[in-house]
């Protein structure tokens, strides 16, 4: 929906003397409300409305977003990295008359999009792009930024939270689940080892996205070279593990989320692409806890996300959303016979990091 009267008045406060000429609804992300706007100056901004249903603190949100970009902005000035546009009053953000909370960023031109990995050069791009926002920040003190959604990546607790939807069984499905949990238990052993590691401080805390799919970079229109990172509200501490495990969960699945199990195969090509991406930008940053468990980290966050999806199908659906009554179960499945399947590829797997290490 396109609030054009609205964006009006909100387009003078981040440009002196603004009026707005134009707007457009950009599509692509799904929580928040997102628009290109022109002022009679013809300076573009982005301007987006955070939804605070979600991001219940986005004050700190915010600041992680203002110190991140800022960062980048000072270290890679040449470089076309997405940054805050302050309001004329310095302010990160502003408030409309009904509480709403707006910010605005640069807008890049000539840029594109992509919702699938395609092919191997796009793969390789969005390794390098997730590789290249890690190290760019590994100067940067972590500790400086909120943990905005605690323990998002945490799959001890995942865990936990799984056997008690199981035992409460609010929504009447447990029966229904009752041919995965012998897969479900084989993996049980290996879910703390990330937290283990972290907890002893054998894998450092680093400034980390936590939604490193490749719609969350932007690619020259042109070239399709990958120009940078966007979507930066669940930057925060954590460990660079979760982000590539996601990259690779995200990209080498032949099929969506929410196709059936058996049609679910492991693209090694797109792998491979991604890995040599990635290290090539982030490899001699990372410590040989990390590089050791690389492979580990995708087969462990896709556990993770088949706990959440069967979790959330055991309470009735209340978070993620569905089409039908059976999607999240679908989807676990899914993620499932991607675990599995990660696990038969592991050795060649581990064969092609260290090709690139």
């Amino acid at each position: 929906m396109l609030h054009q009267s609205l964006l009006a008045t909100l387009v003078p406060q981040f440009i002196e003397g603004g009026i707005l000429t134009s707007a457009e609804v950009l599509h692509g992300g799904l929580i928040n409300a997102t628009y290109l706007v022109v002022s009679n100056g013809a300076d573009k901004l982005v301007l987006q409305r955070v939804n605070t249903a979600v991001f219940t603190k986005p004050e700190l949100v915010m600041s992680n977003i203002l110190r991140v970009t800022s960062h980048l902005k000072s270290t890679s000035p040449e470089a076309r990295n997405l940054h805050l546009t302050p309001s004329l009053d310095g302010a990160s953000f502003i408030l409309d008359g009904d509480g709403g909370l707006w910010r605005a960023f640069n807008y890049l031109e000539d840029c594109a999009g992509h919702e699938q990995v395609e092919s191997t050069e796009l793969a390789y791009e969005a390794g390098k792009a997730f590789g290249q926002f890690l190290t760019q920040l590994s100067d940067m003190d972590a500790s400086g930024l909120s943990e905005t959604i605690p323990n998002f990546h945490n799959t001890p607790m995942r865990l936990e939270a799984f056997d008690e939807a199981l035992s409460q069984d609010v929504a009447g499905r447990a029966h229904s689940i009752s041919a995965d949990l012998d897969l479900i238990a084989s993996y049980r052993s290996w879910v703390s080892v990330l937290e283990e590691l972290r907890a002893a401080g054998v894998l450092p805390t680093r400034i980390t996205h936590n939604d490193t799919k490749i719609s969350n970079v932007l690619f020259d229109a042109k070239t399709q070279k990958a120009v940078c990172v966007i979507d930066l509200d669940t930057v925060m501490p954590g460990t660079m593990l979760y982000d590539f495990g996601d990259l690779v969960r995200t990209s080498v699945n032949s099929v969506s989320e929410s196709a059936p199990a058996e049609e679910v195969k492991c693209r090694m090509d797109i792998f491979e692409a991604l890995v040599k991406g990635y290290l090539e930008a982030a490899g001699s940053a990372l410590n040989s806890a990390e590089k050791q468990h690389l492979v580990f980290s995708a087969k462990l966050i896709t556990f993770e996300l088949a706990l959440r999806f069967l979790t959330d199908y055991l309470q009735g659906d209340p978070y993620f959303r569905i089409s039908h009554e059976k999607e999240n179960l679908e989807r676990a499945r899914n993620q499932l016979r991607l675990v599995q399947i990660l696990e038969e590829n592991e050795t060649e797997m581990e064969q092609i990091v260290v090709r690139y290490l």
